[in-house]
C-alpha cells in the first residue's frame, strides 16, 4: 500500500522483518558483484532476497508446506 508521499506502508511486523531480510540480501549481492565474488554467492544472496519477497506476497514453496506441516502436527507417533 502507498502513503500519500509515494512511501511503501507495511502493514504487519513480519511484513517489515520479511523486507528487511530482503533487503539486507539485496545489499549483500551487490556488495559480493562490486567485489568481484563468486557467481554462486550472488545466486544465493539473489535467492534469499526472492524468498524473503515471496513472504510478503504470498508465494508459497513446497518446502514450506511440508515445514509447517511437521512443525504443528505431531506425524508418525
Amino acid at each position: 500500500m502507498a502513503g500519500l508521499s509515494g512511501e511503501v506502508l507495511l502493514s504487519h511486523g513480519r511484513h517489515y522483518e520479511s523486507f528487511y531480510r530482503a533487503q539486507v540480501s539485496l545489499k549483500g549481492a551487490l556488495k559480493l558483484l562490486r567485489e568481484g565474488g563468486g557467481t554462486e554467492l550472488v545466486a544465493e544472496e539473489l535467492r534469499s532476497a526472492q524468498m524473503a519477497i515471496g513472504e510478503i506476497t504470498g508465494e508459497i514453496t513446497p518446502d514450506e508446506i511440508l515445514g509447517n506441516v511437521f512443525s504443528r502436527f505431531c506425524i508418525g507417533k
